[in-house]
């Protein structure tokens, strides 16, 4: 489970899944050295920072970087449930699918509500299938 402070670097090479419901979820981690957020298949690179896990569902990214521009894919808004990403320090945030998050070495996964999220500055997780199979 998340200790208070943790560092990332730390878990390098080990998965870690978080369960937003779980009231030992109240933590938060540090990143000392820059991290990958991967967002709907789309990874983006951010600055050293914390990720606050709040019991109430939330998870605040607390960088010099943050998220912008964020829309979806096709237009329109995010379903919404019980989990939020806060992705700036103006507190604009995204709904989550779900409640897990997985850390895996430096990279954290999230999946929106929808699954198609588009931010500004973000590549695609995997280059070579970017532009489908064709």
């Amino acid at each position: 489970m998340v200790q208070r402070g943790q560092r990332f670097r730390a878990c390098l090479g080990i998965a870690m899944m978080f369960d937003l419901t779980q009231p030992a979820a109240a933590a938060s981690l540090d990143a000392s050295a820059p991290f990958t957020l991967r967002l709907d298949g789309r990874d983006y690179r951010l600055a050293a920072g914390r990720l606050q896990f709040g019991a109430s569902g939330t998870v605040t990214l607390a960088s010099t970087q943050s998220l912008s521009q964020c829309v979806r894919a096709g237009g329109g808004t995010l379903p919404a449930t019980g989990y939020r990403l806060v992705h700036d320090g103006l507190g604009r945030s995204l709904y989550l699918a779900g409640p897990m998050i997985l850390l895996d070495a430096d990279t954290l996964l999230l999946r929106t509500s929808a699954g198609d999220v588009r931010c500004a500055g973000g590549v695609p997780a995997d280059p070579v299938f970017a532009h489908g199979f064709e």
